[in-house]
């Protein structure tokens, strides 16, 4: 298997939910965030939240992977995590603040190798 390392999504986040990343996954092609990453450039705490939804599902309670995060003013908060993706789920996310958080995911994409 050959793996690459990836930005998987890097940006900010709108206030209503919307998807960051679609795993196009497979059975011999998959993908697993490793590191997320919040950074808020204002001068006051903004909260995030971050979704990891099944393929035809929809945000909820039983898919959050933070909710309402408080991100303190000028500040980065990174996670470090292992989380595979099934095929075609989706990271969703939005934030409290328009324009505040500054989100980053990495992960790593692993296909055969050509």
């Amino acid at each position: 298997m050959a793996a690459v390392p990836k930005t998987l999504y890097r940006g900010r986040p709108g206030t209503a939910v919307g998807t960051l990343y679609t795993a196009v996954n497979t059975a011999d092609h998959w993908t697993i965030i490793r590191n997320i990453i919040f950074t808020n450039t204002t001068a006051s705490e903004a909260k995030i939240t971050l979704y990891t939804v099944p393929s035809g599902g929809s945000p909820s309670d039983d898919n959050v992977l933070v909710k309402e995060l408080p991100i303190p003013a000028r500040t980065t908060v990174p996670f470090d995590l292992a989380l595979p993706l099934s095929e075609n789920e989706t990271l969703r996310g939005l934030q409290t603040t328009s324009g505040a958080v500054c989100v980053t995911v990495g992960g790593v994409e692993y296909s055969p190798p050509e």
